[in-house]
């Protein structure tokens, strides 16, 4: 029989699970992250943009992290480019957007806020992440995109802000965004 301790917990595994006779069940972090209620998510949809043009939001830490696990797009033309920054110059924050739990029968505490800012802040302060060029096809019977998830694992510290911008690439386009996100501590308890 092997154990497995630590100073907050022991577990016993039982033998027949290293002669294959039975199992042990292993799940990725966002499937405990769903289960316990603590991955979110937020959508937002632009209709008829235009070329170049630009829109805001930006996500607001308090006490815990947020893993931004994804920026979801979808668009019917040309494409987007999106952008993080830090160190903007400071806006008064509207009312938060809505954020929804993967859990919404037991959501977890959630300790961020997103909001969608209707100008660019006077300056868009410094690069957080690399850029993402979210590029669709230009052939008329297959112009845009299907959704398609851009990026994984952005870790936010605790008391930051993070200016997300999205940049048309085409004028009169749709584009959807999604964010998917988890917020607490980064590892789960023992």
């Amino acid at each position: 029989m092997a154990i497995l301790s630590s100073s907050q917990s022991s577990t016993t595994i039982p033998p027949e699970v290293f002669s294959g006779n039975r199992a042990i069940n292993v799940q990725l972090y966002e499937e405990s992250n769903k289960k316990l209620g603590s991955q979110w998510e937020a959508s937002r949809r632009l209709t008829n943009v235009g070329l170049n043009q630009k829109f805001y939001s930006i996500i607001k830490t308090r006490t815990l992290p947020v893993d931004l696990k994804s920026r979801f797009f979808t668009f019917t033309g040309a494409g987007v480019i999106a952008r993080f920054y830090i160190g903007f110059t400071h806006v008064t924050l509207p009312t938060p957007d809505p954020v929804y739990s993967l859990r919404q029968g037991q959501p977890a505490f959630r300790d961020f806020d997103i909001y969608t800012i209707p100008v660019a802040p006077a300056s868009l302060g410094t690069k957080w992440a690399a850029d993402i060029f979210a590029e669709g096809n230009a052939a008329k019977q297959s112009k845009g995109s299907v959704g398609t998830s851009y990026g994984s694992g952005w870790i936010i510290e605790p008391n930051q802000e993070i200016l997300l911008e999205i940049e048309s690439l085409e004028a009169a386009q749709n584009i959807s965004a999604r964010l998917e996100m988890y917020n607490g501590l980064l590892d789960l308890p023992l």
